[in-house]
């Protein structure tokens, strides 16, 4: 079968891949017949040129749930490919919908590396994986008519069985076992704020997994390399979005999720990393003995508006953590109470010199230095720029089904 690429996409080397093992999907299939009417979201990026749209609505539908970032996925590419190939040339009438949630650039970018079979599709934001219920990677779901009739676990696709199952109408064969245990699971979604715009946002990290709601990119950057506003750099527009983040692990190997959510963000964001040592401005925070007197609160707050600071139970690092994010640069903590403190401190938010003395009166001293330190840099999503299209860029659009 001939497919005519959808665009074209720059790249810029190989694409990293994430080193963990296989995965189980967690999907009902029962539940999940609504993900049928997202599917006119999906960005094509490679499609038989004689495609037409309403055979998603027709006959036998295999959705393929994958990721570059997922190595099990990478792993069944060769069989996933050779499924593909053997359904042709057999004269299996079964259309085949590989779909990542990653940037359509990735994804092509990816594609030139490592050719893949049959339907290739960009879910932006997420829309059609997140209606499908897919958390873990690689899903897939088979459907017939435009209905969910099984998931199928990872690993080599069972043409046999799915060719038994045509015949027989028996899907529920196909069914995996959604009690198996999975390696790692992980989603990423843009956040929706409330009607009211306000926003709700939170973090929660174990062992083996983290949780976070209505995160800014920042954020999770700073969790996944482990590295503080002051040492990251962008080289690129900082994207301003928010995201809902859920990352899952066996649990083998401590905080495997910074891995995991280091490959989610390259390959849904598209941006490349790198670590340089540079020559920065630094500051040694100190606090005279008696300056600051021992908080009577049990409870530590922390609340920044321009040109203020007031904290109430902070101790010394959080202190200086504090002073890190108004002054842009690391600020190491030297000497100081033991005890928490209050603190409040005014100054005008357009001149950083007046936070110096301002501190400097409350006998809180910052000793400014020059020291060598480590930034992580984000470079920008493509290191070349992208050739002419073959074509517009088209979403699939589906046909509502006969009544």
């Amino acid at each position: 079968m001939t497919y005519g690429v959808v665009r074209r996409i720059a790249t810029c080397g190989s694409v990293s891949l994430l080193l963990l093992g296989l995965g189980f999907p967690e999907v009902d299939a029962e539940s999940t017949d609504g993900c049928v009417s997202t599917l006119s979201s999906l960005e094509l990026i490679q499609a038989p040129r004689e495609f037409r749209s309403d055979r998603i609505r027709q006959g036998v539908v295999v959705l393929r749930f994958w990721s570059t970032w997922c190595s099990p996925c990478v792993a069944d590419l060769p069989a996933y490919n050779r499924a593909v190939r053997e359904a042709s040339e057999g004269g299996d009438a079964i259309l085949f919908v590989a779909i990542s949630t990653e940037r359509a650039e990735a994804i092509g970018a990816f594609l030139r590396q490592r050719p893949m079979e049959g339907i290739v599709a960009a879910d932006n934001g997420g829309v059609v994986a997140s209606a499908c219920g897919v958390r873990i990677y690689p899903t897939t779901i088979v459907l017939r008519d435009g209905r969910v009739v099984a998931t199928v676990a990872p690993g080599e696709l069972p043409l046999p069985a799915l060719r038994a199952a045509m015949k027989s109408g028996r899907f529920h064969d196909l069914d995996s076992d959604v009690g198996a245990p999975a390696v790692f699971a992980a989603s990423m979604r843009e956040y929706v704020p409330a009607a009211d715009g306000s926003v709700d946002s939170s973090l929660a990290i174990e062992g083996a997994g983290f949780e976070a709601r209505a995160a800014a990119v920042s954020t999770l950057i700073e969790q996944a390399y482990d590295v503080r506003a002051p040492h990251l750099v962008w080289n690129t527009a900082e994207p301003r979005g928010r995201y809902d983040v859920s990352i899952e692990t066996s649990g083998t190997v401590p905080f495997a999720w910074k891995r995991v959510l280091q490959e989610i963000l390259k390959g849904t964001l598209g941006f490349a990393t790198r670590v340089e040592t540079r020559t920065v401005v630094a500051y040694d925070l100190g606090i005279d003995a008696k300056a600051l007197a021992p908080t009577a609160h049990r409870d530590s707050r922390i609340t920044r508006r321009p040109g203020e600071i007031d904290a109430t139970a902070i101790d010394v690092r959080g202190l200086a953590l504090t002073l890190e994010e108004e002054l842009g640069a690391t600020v190491q903590p030297r000497c100081g109470p033991e005890t928490r403190f209050d603190l409040r401190v005014h100054w005008d938010p357009a001149d950083s010199q007046s936070l110096l003395l301002s501190l400097k009166a409350l006998g809180v001293h910052l000793r400014k230095r020059m020291a060598q330190e480590k930034r992580l840099i984000i470079d920008s999503p493509g290191c070349g720029e992208s050739s002419a299209a073959e074509s517009t860029p088209r979403r699939l659009e589906t046909v509502p089904p006969s009544m």
